[in-house]
């Protein structure tokens, strides 16, 4: 998942307006700037949900605390500079949406919040994180994408033992190192956002054998990360603008289900000859980097629909090309190749065929 809030909306009906189909346990106020009931929260003690995102609220009231039946808040998309520790009297929560506000710190209440699944803090200003977060025991999904997060907070939040944890974004903050001990518990994991960072160091991922969705774009990695034994449900890798010049030659044979990789603008001399064995892949972003060649056996990929490798240093293509007609969108441009005649034009034909796009070498 990206920088959006979850799949699921917000729940209640619109403008809290009775009909016979509402919940009176469900108070949807979003939007609804001057109703009078968001200066004091006076509603129902035993509301189980409760939405006043988009309200230009300012604070939240304190009693906020007396709601301690809530299981989903929604405050998000209003001017909240803080949030305040009697939140943390909510004990029942499982959804907390903060997203799109002025946090600049989380407050330690947060780790009274021990039902708490979803914490959404994405688009705010946050820099520092509470050591009582590590708590939140039964925290599935964590986004502080767009933040001024560093490694120092994420160190200190010790968020490496919330072993629940399924979706964590970390994306565009400031974190440079990821240590060993704050990813350590992330066994469970299937979706891992760290891209648009400054991260130059990164610990061993061998043990997150969950990943589905790996996202490291935007930093600056000086190698791949490492896999340990294997990513065997990893489909979609995205490694691009970074500063990696090789990759291991069992690299792909690492994440037999991949589907898409992203490795455009880093520093890469060559592409190991096992990729040729992958059986999965379908799109391989390669572009702007410093390839001299491609592996010989390319062609013979049975998954591989999409080969982007433009502005490199090839001269010459794989044979095996020349008898692909299983290719949809090729990118050749950038590159001075001479003698492939018929490599290229077979793959001009493949590509038209498939009702895709060519662009030949220039």
């Amino acid at each position: 998942m990206g920088c959006g809030a979850s799949k699921d909306g917000a729940g209640g009906v619109t403008g809290d307006k009775p009909n016979k189909n509402s919940d009176p346990m469900v108070i949807n106020l979003e939007g609804q700037k001057n109703d009078p009931r968001l200066n004091d929260l006076r509603f129902n003690l035993a509301i189980r949900e409760l939405n006043i995102s988009q309200c230009e609220l300012e604070h939240l009231p304190e009693q906020i605390a007396l709601l301690t039946s809530l299981l989903t808040l929604n405050v998000s998309q209003n001017r909240l500079k803080e949030l305040p520790p009697a939140l943390g009297q909510c004990a029942m929560l499982i959804s907390l949406d903060c997203n799109d506000n002025a946090l600049t710190t989380v407050p330690a209440a947060i780790g009274c919040l021990t039902e708490l699944a979803k914490l959404l803090l994405y688009k705010n200003s946050i820099s520092s994180l509470p050591a009582e977060l590590c708590k939140c025991i039964k925290l599935e999904e964590l986004n502080l994408f767009n933040n001024k997060v560093n490694s120092a907070a994420i160190t200190k939040a010790a968020v490496g033992g919330l072993t629940g944890l399924k979706e964590i974004n970390f994306a565009a903050n400031k974190v440079m190192q990821v240590k060993e001990e704050e990813v350590a518990g992330w066994t469970e994991v299937t979706c891992l956002n760290w891209y648009d960072n400054r991260i130059v160091k990164l610990a061993p991922l061998g043990h997150c054998e969950k990943l589905e969705e790996l996202r490291l774009f935007g930093n600056q990695l000086p190698s791949a990360p490492d896999f340990g034994r294997g990513m065997p449900q990893l489909t979609i890798l995205e490694l691009h603008k970074n500063c990696i010049t090789s990759l291991p030659e069992n690299f792909f044979a690492l994440c037999p289900a991949l589907a898409k990789v992203t490795l455009e603008q880093n520093q890469l001399q060559s592409l190991p000859d096992g990729i040729c064995e992958h059986k999965k892949l379908g799109v391989l972003i390669v572009h702007t980097n410093q390839l001299a060649a491609l592996p010989e056996g390319l062609g013979t990929m049975s998954s591989l629909k999409v080969l982007f490798v433009q502005d490199n240093k090839l001269t010459t293509l794989p044979t095996s090309l020349g008898d692909n007609k299983l290719l949809e969108r090729v990118n050749l441009s950038g590159n001075t190749i001479v003698g492939c005649e018929a490599v290229v034009e077979n793959l001009k034909r493949a590509c038209t065929a498939a009702d895709g796009m060519f662009w030949p070498p220039s």
